[in-house]
């Protein structure tokens, strides 16, 4: 008579086991490779938490995470684009254009009559290859010189590049030389 009750505690002990143990292994282990995402951080003297668009470096010492956007404007008439949502989408789309070898050089352009930073491999905007929108009346280029001062502070370390009207910046060769 007992038998069936064991049978039972040892099921259920199994079970709580099997739950308690699977979150944990199902948890991915960090790539090695540049990767983007979307954290909140603090920046020196602030305690504000900001929503930050980040490169994983694995080979940049001694951290490996390099802000790339900081999203604090909340000027887009669309409540729906807070700065948390702007820097998770727009993280992804520097992930996915990274992954597609497509992500080497940032240029500015116009789409729906809004400035855009765009993805290019040399080549003009599209709507197949915009990373974000600037706000109105903001000048792209203005923003793109921008991206910069946000890393470190450092500009001569980016790779500036112009061709007739648009100017290219080398991310990814800027990813490059800080992993050495």
């Amino acid at each position: 008579m007992q038998l069936p009750a064991l049978t039972s505690v040892l099921a259920f002990t199994a079970l709580t086991v099997t739950l308690s143990v699977n979150p944990g292994l199902s948890q991915e282990i960090p790539k090695q490779e540049v990767s983007f995402a979307c954290r909140s951080i603090s920046y020196q003297g602030n305690t504000e938490r900001v929503p930050t668009t980040m490169a994983f470096v694995p080979d940049k010492k001694p951290n490996p995470y390099v802000p790339i956007i900081a999203w604090k404007s909340d000027s887009f008439p669309s409540s729906e684009w807070t700065p948390k949502r702007r820097c998770e989408q727009v993280s992804k789309k520097f992930q996915q254009f990274y992954q597609q070898g497509r992500l080497d050089y940032l240029t500015t352009g116009k789409l729906n009559g809004l400035g855009v930073i765009c993805a290019a491999k040399p080549g003009e905007c599209n709507k197949n290859n915009i990373l974000f929108s600037v706000r109105p009346g903001v000048n792209p280029t203005t923003v793109l010189a921008e991206l910069n001062e946000i890393r470190e502070g450092r500009t001569s370390d980016l790779n500036w590049q112009n061709s007739g009207e648009n100017t290219y910046l080398n991310l990814g060769e800027y990813l490059k030389k800080i992993s050495k």
